[in-house]
């Protein structure tokens, strides 16, 4: 079970090829993939910003995948990852810490080409 992270799906939506080779993969394989709300948001803000069928092709591709919960427990292991990324100087910013707790929580494998989330200990991260 696979979350595809915002870069993966901007790219998705820009058609390149990498990400769209990988995602025909992953249909094929029929594995369950996810979206943190995280994500979500920042796609979103983009398609409304770009507007017009941007924004339509982001909503269809959103209402297509499953959106987990960013819920207490959630919430606690993004701020473990946080505090810990601080204190060794390595900070990532919040919204990327926040869908890494988002993913740690649910025990399932993040899908970037982000190399700063290989910072966190724990976090099963797949490069596309």
């Amino acid at each position: 079970m696979v979350v595809l992270e915002t870069d993966f799906l901007i790219d998705l939506l820009k058609g390149s090829d990498y990400a769209v080779l990988k995602a025909k993969s992953l249909d094929a394989s029929g594995e369950a993939k996810y979206v943190t709300p995280v994500s979500a948001t920042e796609l979103l803000e983009g398609a409304h910003y770009v507007g017009g069928k941007y924004l339509m092709v982001a909503l269809s591709l959103l209402s297509s995948i499953e959106i987990l919960d960013f819920d207490l427990e959630a919430c606690d292991t993004a701020g473990k990852i946080g505090a810990t990324l601080a204190r060794e100087g390595k900070q990532i910013g919040i919204a990327d810490t926040m869908i890494a707790g988002i993913v740690k929580r649910y025990r399932k494998r993040l899908l970037t080409k982000d190399e700063h989330y290989t910072r966190i200990k724990g976090l099963v991260v797949e490069k596309y």
